[in-house]
């Protein structure tokens, strides 16, 4: 089947978290952490939710903690808070360095490529 030429796709490699944390220094200072956090290759990691999740329990806001990330008592395991998509859409639109997280990450840097390579065809 033909590629449609106004379409694209592109996904991060396992979790869009990874590009989040591909910025670890503007995640640590979002999440007002008191060292950055050194994630060398987010995109290997297995689980970068659950990475992103843990960084957030150690958020000295309690608020913002809440919003982020839940822990089940019983399991102990971490899941999604009740405003973990608009809390990181503010780190996005505010605070995230998409040029460091780039460095980092091959799918994002490849998600870039490819949006050049569909501006430059029109």
């Amino acid at each position: 089947m033909p590629k449609h030429g106004h379409f694209l796709l592109r996904v991060a490699v396992r979790e869009v978290e990874s590009w989040l944390v591909g910025d670890g220094s503007g995640l640590a200072k979002f999440l007002r952490l008191r060292s950055p956090l050194s994630v060398p290759d987010p995109e290997s990691l297995e689980d970068p939710k659950q990475a992103l999740l843990g960084a957030a329990m150690k958020c000295p806001s309690r608020w913002m903690r809440e919003a982020l990330v839940w822990r089940d008592e019983r399991s102990g395991l971490l899941f999604q808070g009740p405003d973990y998509n608009g809390t990181l859409a503010r780190y996005v639109s505010c605070q995230w360095d998409v040029a460091a997280a780039r460095l980092k990450c091959r799918s994002l840097e490849g998600f870039f490529a490819a949006l050049t390579r569909l501006e430059a065809a029109y």
